[in-house]
């Protein structure tokens, strides 16, 4: 995408097309921010790169790499049981929960659902064997890195990865946990996996972060680290393609391969980010309505043409998602 002129054009064209009153969009190219813009409005105001979202599941990947520094640190250790790494149970009477690792909560296959049920969180595979979206598992994950660090999670994110990478506008929030079910956990501070707020801009920093070349600081991943992250653990469901790494989808082109992360905030928020680390390429598009994974797919494909499919055909029609992969028309 050579002509930034041509993308704004296209991208006010598609979305007068739709519902989706506001857009933030960040382009990383040979792993700088490239092009950045915001298109209508939130609240009355006008939106651009700078507009704060709730980015809910875009959580994972920064939390998936913040747990990954730790590995690096010899902190935790990826192959270990979660349950190691702290003094009692997590939860009673789960015969499974002595096998479930660091690896396998990042990959989704701790065989937890993606929340749990009114009658108590309970496994329904054994660890390792199927992929599905848990952010039950993410938490577990969570509880015992707090544990460990004696830190809770939003400030150590703060000091290890907002303030190196300059995401000076991002910062995970309180849980909000108004109208959801009272059983849901709440012995947390934040949600590593869904508290996020960011900025299309600050997103695309990490994006910069992701594709970093021959650093030497302790914030950065090292290379091998990195392609453990974005190497395929698990298949998602019955997408050919599509598989799922350490915090990060993984889609496999004839080409080249893409990570690829998506969140909804209930119905105020649809946001998608992918990018290439081969390629050092990527896209974060950030929206403020229900319908905007609907409308990140057509955008992406103007800036990466072969970065779009699988993902999405596993998302969309999102009526039809499910957490296990199987949803495709």
């Amino acid at each position: 995408m050579n002509s930034f002129a041509y993308l704004d054009e296209q991208i006010q064209a598609l979305r007068d097309l739709t519902s989706v009153s506001g857009i933030a969009i960040a382009v990383v190219q040979d792993g700088q921010i490239a092009y950045h813009a915001g298109f209508g409005n939130e609240d009355h105001e006008a939106v651009t790169a700078e507009t704060p979202f709730e980015v809910a599941s875009l959580s994972k990947p920064l939390f998936a790499y913040a747990v990954l520094q730790l590995c690096e640190r010899g902190i935790l250790d990826l192959d270990t049981p979660i349950s190691d790494y702290l003094p009692t149970a997590y939860i009673s009477d789960e015969p499974y929960l002595p096998l479930m690792t660091v690896r396998h909560a990042l990959s989704h296959t701790t065989g937890f659902p993606n929340w749990r049920e009114a009658s108590g969180l309970r496994a329904a595979s054994q660890p390792g064997s199927k992929f599905n979206y848990s952010t039950e598992g993410l938490i577990y994950l969570q509880t015992a890195l707090e544990q460990v660090i004696q830190q809770p999670f939003h400030s150590y994110a703060r000091e290890n990865l907002f303030v190196p990478f300059g995401m000076n506008d991002s910062a995970f929030l309180p849980i909000e946990m108004d109208g959801l079910p009272d059983y849901l956990p709440r012995h947390l501070y934040s949600f590593g996996a869904v508290s996020l707020r960011t900025t299309a801009s600050d997103y695309a920093r990490f994006l910069c972060a992701m594709m970093a070349q021959e650093t030497s600081d302790s914030f950065h991943l090292s290379e091998p680290m990195l392609r453990e992250m974005l190497t395929p653990h698990i298949q998602v469901g019955n997408q050919q393609g599509l598989y799922w790494g350490l915090g990060w989808g993984i889609q496999q082109g004839v080409n080249a391969s893409y990570f690829w992360h998506w969140g909804q905030r209930r119905s105020r928020t649809r946001n998608f980010v992918i990018g290439s680390h081969d390629e050092r390429s990527g896209v974060v598009m950030l929206t403020n309505h229900e319908n905007g994974l609907s409308l990140c797919e057509p955008i992406i494909k103007l800036i990466m043409p072969n970065a779009t499919g699988a993902a999405f055909k596993w998302l969309l029609p999102a009526r039809n998602w499910r957490g296990d992969g199987f949803n495709a028309d």
